[in-house]
């Protein structure tokens, strides 16, 4: 930690970095954790898994190499150690370990992670030497606002407003993954909490509209968290916690 307060303590935005890259990483580590410990084959390829046999990669003592390898290139993330390869290296990881996630029929949408170290990835390239790299952040932020605006104007080119009333159809989905997770763990607790969520939703419908409606206007309105830090801590977390 003594190296960390040395090379980043000296202003507001190397501490705003370093905090940052704290949360970002030990929340990636833990989804990626997660996503390749319950992958344990590839039925329906899609991305790269399409591309490259990667069912090798789901032996189990395969599996406990990549976390350990993964695990150091997280820590040396934090001590920004050579960032350009660790970023494509990570980025790497991530890209393989949730498109597997997804040849299991499972969409967290974790994809958003893996473009946010390829674009930190591409930001430490274009720099010459290899030392904090300011630009990062801003290349993130961005990153996850284009693909906020893009996800709105799927829906309203797909749907157009009616995208809202079709929300009560998203019980279809609920029900869906878990009976996913049903079929994964054999546990009839997540057929309990589908049917009730499911039934919640039938009983308040227009809570549902309202809520969609929100989500979708936050997504379509994304890009103003570029125009300064604090509405960017705002909106983000409003957009979190709904």
């Amino acid at each position: 930690m003594a190296m960390l307060n040395k090379k980043y303590f000296g202003t507001s935005v190397d501490i705003e970095w370093l905090y940052i890259k704290i949360s970002f990483i030990l929340f990636w580590f833990i989804t990626f954790y997660f996503s390749i410990i319950n992958s344990h084959q590839i039925p329906l390829p899609v991305g790269i898994c399409t591309l490259v046999n990667l069912n090798w990669i789901l032996y189990p003592i395969i599996k406990i190499i990549v976390i350990i390898f993964t695990l150091i290139f997280c820590i040396l993330y934090l001590f920004e150690y050579k960032m350009r390869w660790i970023c494509f290296f990570l980025f790497i990881i991530s890209l393989i370990s949730f498109s597997i996630e997804e040849s299991n029929g499972l969409y967290n949408r974790n994809t958003l992670l893996s473009l946010i170290l390829f674009v930190q990835f591409i930001s430490y390239l274009k720099e010459q030497s290899n030392l904090h790299n300011s630009s990062a952040l801003q290349y993130s932020i961005q990153v996850i606002a284009g693909a906020y605006t893009l996800s709105a104007i799927s829906k309203l080119c797909d749907a157009g407003l009616f995208w809202v009333v079709d929300g009560k159809r998203i019980t279809l989905q609920i029900l869906k993954s878990h009976f996913q997770e049903y079929s994964d763990y054999v546990n009839n607790s997540f057929l309990l909490k589908g049917d009730i969520l499911v039934k919640f939703i039938e009983n308040h419908t227009f809570l549902l509209y309202i809520v969609l409606s929100v989500s979708l206007i936050l997504e379509l309105f994304a890009l103003v968290t570029l125009t300064n830090k604090k509405i960017t801590l705002i909106y983000y977390s409003f957009n979190i916690n709904h």
